[in-house]
């Protein structure tokens, strides 16, 4: 027996391979998974009757003139050379050209079956069904050990939607199985009104991996089931007959986990704004019945035989003491009255009368011996001056001084007087008055 270490082992099968496979070869087969990296190296599995081969198709060979880039369902025939890699331990076909040969007998028979179908009308709008606005428990058919059913649950989770989900386990793969899903499909259509939709679920294969799912028995059970289906084979790529006759296809089985928990999530939602609606306006109603309540309570206390009689009384008691005011005020104003117009007749009394009018009598008696005392002294104290002025301007006064007064005809002479001689002249001393002629006048 000969030993290896790995890395003998592995450069000697490499080898044996570049060894033999010195050459360019071509390799006829079925494109699947075909995939583009961010560098522009394409790579895709070439398949036929079950066997893989990984190919890779690279930048500088994909991206000359006129090179064919093949599609999902191909059949070509792929040029080039095997390689292994030791870090890996895989090996790979290099190619160098592709060549279209014709359509994958797997597509042709997804042509031809969608082709029928579509024919039969299970692809119409019109038979399809809605999806409902409140979700609350769904089915879901899929693998229990499909990563599929993880990322479904954890995108409803991460949805933090509410939701009642029964998984019922259903082979994903061979077209075998398809009487086995079909089964499962009966089982649930019997419980339909339990649930509110189904979710048939898968990850993504090469077109041999999800033939079960282009099975037209099976699409044509899935096109009479009860609830809505929700198609979520694959990836956003992969377009399969189930997708074509489910009543909404979702891209990916995270799709589907995101609409449905959407739904919800929006239900949900909705509702409780429904139920705070709800609540607010049963609390205004109450609020409002309230309020009547408590004004036909008032109403009623206010018209009760009780209180209208409480009213009357109260106005009575209101009116008596209203007339009791006005009576004492009546009283009062008249007794006010009385004395005023006794204390007039008082002052109006004969004898009041008669000792007032003496009273002023005596006064006005008073004051005319004082104004007639008065006048007399101012009199009297005229006349004295005056009596002074007199005998101050008495002419006769001055003969006491030996002066004369002379006089023609009963006039005093002065300078003015016209005078004649012979003229009879009247002369008046202190004691004797002496009359005489004019002889003659001198000027002084």
């Amino acid at each position: 027996m000969r030993s290896y270490t790995v890395k003998e082992f592995t450069e000697e099968i490499k080898s044996i391979l570049t060894a033999t496979y010195d050459t360019l070869i071509s390799i006829s087969g079925e494109v699947s998974d075909i995939s583009c990296s961010s560098a522009g190296h394409y790579y895709f599995k070439l398949k036929e009757l079950g066997t893989v081969l990984n190919v890779a198709y690279f930048k500088n060979y994909s991206s000359v003139r006129n090179a064919f880039i093949p599609k999902h369902g191909d059949k070509v025939v792929v040029i080039g050379m095997v390689n292994l890699y030791e870090t890996d331990g895989s090996y790979k076909f290099l190619a160098r050209k592709i060549i279209f040969s014709s359509d994958g007998e797997l597509y042709k028979q997804f042509i031809e079956s969608k082709t029928r179908l579509e024919l039969e009308g299970l692809f119409e709008e019109e038979r399809k069904q809605v999806l409902p606005n409140n979700i609350g428990r769904i089915a879901i058919t899929t693998s229990l050990q499909a990563a599929a059913l993880k990322d479904f649950l954890s995108t409803v989770k991460r949805f933090n939607a509410k939701l009642e989900i029964d998984i019922y386990p259903i082979p994903v793969q061979g077209i075998q199985s398809v009487f086995e899903v079909i089964k499962v499909l009966d089982k649930i259509d019997r419980v339909s009104e339990s649930y509110d939709l189904l979710v048939i679920t898968r990850g993504g294969g090469s077109l041999d991996d999800l033939s079960l799912f282009n099975d037209e028995s099976l699409a044509r059970r899935v096109s009479s089931m009860k609830i809505p289906i929700i198609s979520a084979i694959g990836h956003e790529r992969d377009y399969l007959i189930l997708d074509f006759v489910a009543d909404v296809r979702a891209s990916t089985p995270t799709a589907a986990a995101e609409l449905v928990s959407s739904i919800s999530v929006e239900m949900e939602s909705r509702l409780s704004r429904l139920n705070d609606t709800l609540i607010d306006s049963f609390r205004d109603k109450i609020e409002e019945s309230n309020y009547n309540l408590d004004r036909y309570e008032t109403a009623l206390i206010s018209n009760s035989p009780d209180h209208v009689l409480d009213g009357y009384r109260t106005k009575l008691n209101f009116l008596n003491v209203r007339i009791n005011d006005i009576l004492v005020n009546r009283c009062y104003i008249e007794k006010n009255q009385l004395a005023y117009i006794q204390k007039e007749l008082d002052k109006s009394h004969p004898l009041k009368v008669v000792a007032s009018l003496r009273g002023e009598i005596a006064l006005l008696y008073d004051n005319l011996v004082k104004t007639f005392h008065n006048i007399i002294m101012k009199k009297s104290s005229s006349l004295s001056i005056i009596d002074t002025k007199l005998n101050l301007l008495n002419p006769y006064n001055v003969l006491d001084r030996g002066y004369a007064i002379v006089s023609k005809d009963g006039e005093v002479f002065n300078s003015q007087t016209s005078i004649d001689d012979g003229d009879c002249l009247e002369i008046r001393l202190k004691d004797i008055k002496v009359t005489s002629k004019f002889i003659t006048k001198e000027d002084i």
